[in-house]
Order: structure tokens, then sequence, then C-alpha cells
């Protein structure tokens, strides 16, 4: 397994997600008090919420966690380790329109709910520097802050293989916007992902060879993260012979919405199913 990092002449790639970073901000500024409900599920308190914390390079991090209100299966429950987008305000993470904690926040609610309300055991970790999470030095480094954030995530993943009412031989990863680009990081330092779903990336990845199957989900007329960024990456990834599917989808949803929504949690857990 390994993933070449992008560079190019004259720095120009930094710049570029500058500008991402930037665009962003003042689109979720914008959205993160968008009602829950927008995103979907009506399978509403099909799990219990609870908060784990963790040490990453010596910082305290946290972690929602989301457990199906279910029996344990007998091989334990698999795993969602779901890694979210950029933050316009780290500190403002997980907070609600309402100005109480509750991560992830209104605007990714219905992403982890969905997958708990299937029977997984949702993982889902600030970051550093993100809410309580010490570190808050690292959300100020640009594209370069992913690298750190993949390493909570890396130390995260130890912790859940502690867990024993887990499924350790299925675990799954789903990471939106900058959380694709955490994501590919990851399964660069891993093979305990059984498989991943990368919704709108926004990445400077060149995936050369990655052992972990994908599934990639992008809006053609994605205004943050250009559709093109993910027909780039899938066409690295196939070159390389590496396990991937991808759906295009007909709206300017960065965060998928109604239909769009239902659509691609449904195909995630088709794809998830196979592996």
């Amino acid at each position: 397994m390994y993933l070449m990092f992008k560079k190019t002449r004259g720095n120009v790639l930094p710049w570029v997600f500058l500008c991402l970073l930037l665009v962003q901000f003042f689109w979720l500024s914008a959205c993160v008090s968008e009602p829950a409900s927008k995103l979907v599920s009506d399978r509403k308190h099909a799990y219990k919420s609870s908060l784990i914390t963790f040490s990453a390079d010596g910082l305290k991090q946290y972690s929602l966690v989301l457990t199906p209100d279910s029996q344990v299966p007998g091989k334990g429950f698999p795993v969602v380790i779901f890694g979210h987008g950029f933050h316009p305000e780290p500190k403002k993470y997980g907070i609600s329109s309402t100005g109480k904690v509750s991560r992830p926040g209104d605007y990714y609610r219905g992403v982890p709910e969905s997958y708990a309300a299937r029977g997984f055991l949702v993982f889902a970790p600030d970051y550093r520097g993100h809410n309580k999470s010490e570190g808050y030095e690292f959300t100020q480094l640009g594209i370069e802050s992913s690298d750190f954030y993949a390493e909570d995530v890396l130390q995260l993943l130890k912790v859940v293989l502690q867990n024993s009412n887990i499924d350790s031989d299925r675990i799954y990863y789903v990471g939106h916007s900058m959380g694709a680009n955490v994501g590919l990081r990851l399964l660069a330092q891993t093979n305990k992902i059984r498989a991943a779903s990368l919704w709108s990336a926004a990445t400077d990845v060149v995936a050369q060879r990655v052992n972990t199957p994908l599934i990639i989900h992008h809006a053609r007329g994605d205004a943050t993260a250009p559709f093109a960024w993910s027909e780039k990456l899938v066409e690295g990834l196939k070159l390389s012979g590496n396990t991937v599917q991808f759906y295009a989808y007909g709206s300017d949803n960065h965060l998928f919405e109604d239909e769009n929504f239902n659509q691609a949690v449904e195909r995630d857990l088709r794809f998830f199913n196979e592996y």
C-alpha cells in the first residue's frame, strides 16, 4: 500500500487549498445551523450516545460514540469511523445552533446517525483542536493539518480495536470533504480498515495504490470541492488496479441532502456488506 502526495512547482497546490478553505468558511458558516432533518433520518433514537477520550501525540482527544440500541451481534458490532470535513471555527465544532455542545453538530448529525440506526457502532472523532480536543495550533496549518488529523484517527482506531463489542474484521471509514483527505492518509498507515467511503473528496492525494476497497461519491455541481477532483482520484485508483466504485450525483450538494443523502448511505451499506 502506498500513496503519492502530489507537489507542484511554485507551491501552487497549498494556495489552491487555501482558496478551498476560504470558500468552505463562507459556505459552512451559512450551513452549520441547518436543521439535521434536511439530512435525513426518520430512524431517531435507535442508538445510545456517549463520549470517550484518548491520546494522540500526548494531546487529549474526544470522540463521539453512537452505540446501536440493540443486542450485540454474535461477532460484535460492525464499526464506522466518521471523519468530518473542514470547520471554519474548530472550537465550535459540535456546537448546535442553540449553543449547546452536541457533537457532531447540526450540520453533520444525520451522517453518523444513519449508520448507527443500521446497526453500526459509530465513532466520530473531533480531530485535534476541535471542540475541547487539545491541539488548536494544528488547525492552523492548512492542508498539512490533515496529516495530524489522520494520526488522531489512527490512535482512535487502536482504542476501537480494544472494544470487546466490535467485529474487528468489519471496521469501515466514511469521510466527507477534508475527511476524505484524512481518510486517504489514514489508509496509507493501516490495513485495519475493511473498506472506506469518500464523500465529496477535497484531496491533494493522488492514490497510486490503496489496498482498501473504496466507494466514492460526488455531486457534479459541487462548488466547494470540484467534481473533477474525485474524477482524477478515481482515474488514478483504477490505473493502479485498486478496487473502486464511483457514483456521480446530479446536484450541487457538497454534503448530500434528501434523496442524494439516502442513495449515498444505501450504496455505502451495500458496499460494506460486500467486504
